[in-house]
Formats: structure tokens, sequence, C-alpha cells
């Protein structure tokens, strides 16, 4: 609350433009695939990140693959909807929520992205907002050609690769971002 000259309190206005922050949890092999995609297109993480999210939410064989997972209908367009199977799957089956190795990714949105994955979480039946942006990210980030949209000329195999927990840095002499 911000005071007048008269006394009076007045709420503070809030941007129009102001961005969402979610933070889903996503395991490290994951968020090693983004910081080589943040190093190679030299933007921020949290940026790639979003644009993964964004590239995926556009992505009609991505909301097609999560269709298995709805509970309840999903409007893709104004004039298309999407609705669930009869015997929906547990979309926790699909997210690994139980990996020794993770951490909180911080992602921003827009207003009107935010309310599309609020869609997206509300027809995966999903109470946490977080873990719909979880599934998407970790979607985008096995698919090449959401990889390509968002990082066009990327070899995908080169990002798939990821390094034994023992091999992370074999020549101490190098500077790692694992140390």
């Amino acid at each position: 609350m911000k005071m007048n000259r008269g006394g009076a309190e007045q709420k503070r206005k809030t941007r129009s433009d102001k961005k969402v922050a979610v933070a889903p949890n996503i395991s490290d092999n994951y968020r090693v695939w983004i910081h080589r995609l943040a190093r190679r297109l030299e933007i921020p993480e949290g940026e790639v990140g979003a644009k993964l999210v964004v590239a995926a939410l556009d992505d009609e064989k991505c909301i097609e693959f999560f269709r298995a997972y709805f509970r309840r209908s999903y409007r893709i367009h104004d004039h298309h909807i999407m609705y669930p199977l009869f015997n929906p799957a547990n979309i926790y089956d699909y997210l690994d929520m139980n990996t020794d190795r993770h951490g909180r990714f911080k992602l921003k949105f827009s207003k009107t992205i935010a309310e599309r994955l609020t869609e997206f979480q509300i027809a995966l039946g999903i109470s946490f907002f977080a873990h719909g942006v979880k599934a998407l990210l970790e979607y985008a980030l096995t698919e090449p050609r959401i990889v390509q949209t968002v990082a066009p000329g990327v070899d995908f195999s080169e990002y798939r690769k990821t390094l034994p927990p023992g091999n992370i840095n074999p020549n101490p002499n190098v500077w790692s971002i694992f140390k």
C-alpha cells in the first residue's frame, strides 16, 4: 500500500506486461542440454527454456501426444478443441518425479502464454502449474523438430549425449561448469 498526500491508502498498479514466474523441477541431464543450447544461441538459459515450452505448446504433435493424458477438454485454437480419451493415462507415469539429481529451473512467461499453460495444466488434471510446464519442457527436449524450431541448425545428436557421472571432468586442469 502506498500513502497518498491526504493520508488515504492506494493500491499500487501492476504492470500490464508483467511476466509470470514458474520453477519446475528438472533433472540435471535436461539442465545440461538447456545450458548447451543457451551457449550455442548466446541467450540466457531461462529464455531457451521458455522458447522450448512455447514451441512445444504450439506443436500439434506434442498436444496429440499429451491427449492420452488429458482428463478435460483442451482448446488449441478458437475453433479447435481436443477432447480426452475415455480412459486417460496418469501424467505422473510420464513425468519422472523421483530422479535423484534434479533442481528448480526458473522460467518466466507472458500473461497470455501463462493462460495457455494454465489451460494445458487443467486439461491434464494436475494441480501444480510447474508440473505442466515440466511435461512440456521434457517433451520439447526429446523431440528434434522442436529443438530445431528453437535452435535452427543444431545437431540434435550432439545434445542427446550425456556424460556418465564419473567422467564429467577427467582432466582437473580444465575449467568446467560441473566443478
